[in-house]
């Protein structure tokens, strides 16, 4: 896979539906560069990525853009956090319009990760670790069948990380779930490690991962 000055040499890999897939490796390896490959929002200059059997390399820029509404939910490295909009913007996907039903539910996921339930309230008045975890509501209230995740821990402290970790292995219990990680408690809870160094990919599958402990 090339893009642009980054390379990774010969890197096949077919996910499994529900699995918790981590990409590691040193600052600057090129983990967040491989998520937006996989994510379709970088094509690769040489290579393949597949989405349902559909080469986006051939695909022009709409249809890559509804693939990637229906196929994946990105967390960024960055806060994709709109600053001057409420928690209820913030949470809507692209723009529709929700029913009473729907509120009372971003209610409860808002709850569940320890965030302010006020859905009127502007999403730049939240702490930088509170922005990281509406940022995480977002992605898992999509109904996309892969989830990628970079640096889902960034700015949270251990209790919250805890939190997140438990939330994380729930959903790679239903869909694919693909993170950036450091040396992080998640890591030995992978189906599996793809570890990024010197331009090359070591991939190590387990079958069978232990359960998180609390």
């Amino acid at each position: 896979m090339e893009l642009g000055s980054f390379r990774l040499g010969p890197l096949s890999l077919r996910l499994p539906s529900t699995s918790l897939i981590a990409v590691t490796g040193p600052s600057g390896a090129g983990k967040s560069t491989l998520l937006l490959c996989l994510a379709g929002a970088f094509p690769p200059t040489r290579g393949q990525i597949l989405f349902r059997k559909i080469n986006l390399a051939s695909q022009d820029d709409q249809t890559i853009a509804r693939l990637r509404r229906e196929t994946v939910g990105l967390l960024p490295q960055e806060t994709a956090v709109l600053q001057e909009e409420s928690l209820f913007e913030n949470l809507l996907p692209f723009g529709r319009k929700p029913a009473s039903a729907d509120a009372a539910l971003l209610r409860r996921w808002l709850d569940a990760f320890r965030l302010p339930t006020d859905l009127h309230r502007k999403a730049g008045t939240l702490s930088g670790g509170e922005q990281r975890r509406l940022d995480l509501v977002r992605v898992f209230l999509s109904d996309a069948p892969v989830l990628i995740l970079d640096e889902p821990f960034a700015m949270l402290d251990e209790s919250n990380a805890g939190l997140v970790r438990e939330r994380i292995l729930e959903q790679s219990r239903r869909r694919c779930v693909i993170c950036s990680l450091h040396d992080d408690p998640l890591l030995p809870h992978a189906s599996m490690t793809i570890t990024l160094a010197a331009g090359k990919a070591a991939i190590r599958a387990v079958e069978t991962p232990p359960p998180l402990r609390r």
